[in-house]
């Protein structure tokens, strides 16, 4: 096949071939370069949301204990009685007759 050629349109064939390669090369290289990237970016985005998990696991955790101390029927009726709160059956100052 390459034996018709003459040696001047063999050396443009090698290098038109060579060049083609490089710049496939090169392309690919900027391709993976590229998805390491955007892997690295995903991946921080995954560890922030992370975070954000775990900060607000541990937020629910702290509101269900407070709404766990503040459910306790001691709790409440203290809360009422410093409201002003009363049963209907408790003795007030203005009962006393």
């Amino acid at each position: 096949m390459f034996e018709n050629m003459s040696e001047g349109k063999l050396k443009k064939l090698v290098t038109a071939v060579v060049v083609a390669g490089t710049i496939l090369i090169v392309f690919l290289l900027g391709v993976v370069l590229y998805q390491f990237i955007s892997m690295g970016v995903k991946q921080s985005k995954i560890d922030s949301m992370n975070a954000q998990i775990s900060e607000y696991e541990q937020l629910i955790a702290k509101l269900d204990e407070d709404l766990d101390a503040y459910s306790r029927e001691q709790v409440l009726e203290q809360l009422a009685r410093e409201y002003g709160y009363i049963y209907p059956d408790d003795v007030t100052m203005g009962d006393l007759s």
